[in-house]
C-alpha cells in the first residue's frame, strides 16, 4: 500500500541511491552527484495529478534529479516510474523538463512506484 498524497501540495523530494549488497550499506548516490554531467533522473507520471520540477542542476546548469520538486494537485492515482541514464543527451529536445523519449544513453536504473493522493 503506497503512502498517500495530499492533494494542492508541494513536497521537496530527494532520491537516495544505497547498495544494500554491502555490508555496511553503502550510499551510493554520491556517485551520481560526482558524475553530474552524464547523468541525468527522469520521472515519468502517469494518471497522478503530479507535476515532478528539477531542483538540481550540474556544472552546465542542466538537471540531475537527485533533488526535485513534486506539486501535487487534486485527487488521483497512477504511478510514477523513476529512471537513471548515464550520458544521456541534455541538450536534446525535451531532457531538460525531464521528458526521458530524447534522451538517449544508458539505462542504470528503472523502477516504478504507486502514486496516491488523497
Amino acid at each position: 500500500v503506497a503512502d498517500a498524497l495530499t492533494p494542492d501540495s508541494t513536497y521537496a523530494v530527494a532520491v537516495l541511491l544505497l547498495n544494500e549488497t554491502a555490508n555496511p550499506v553503502d550510499t551510493v548516490s554520491h556517485e551520481v552527484e560526482e558524475e553530474c554531467a552524464v547523468h541525468q533522473f527522469f520521472f515519468q507520471v502517469g494518471g497522478a495529478n503530479v507535476e515532478v520540477d528539477y531542483s538540481d542542476a550540474d556544472v552546465n546548469g542542466n538537471p540531475i534529479g537527485l533533488s526535485t520538486e513534486w506539486i501535487v494537485g487534486a485527487a488521483s492515482n497512477g504511478q510514477v516510474t523513476v529512471t537513471l541514464r548515464h550520458q544521456p543527451d541534455k541538450g536534446a529536445p525535451g531532457v531538460a523538463s525531464g521528458e526521458v523519449a530524447n534522451a538517449g544513453g544508458e539505462t542504470d536504473i528503472e523502477v516504478s512506484f504507486p502514486l496516491v493522493v488523497e
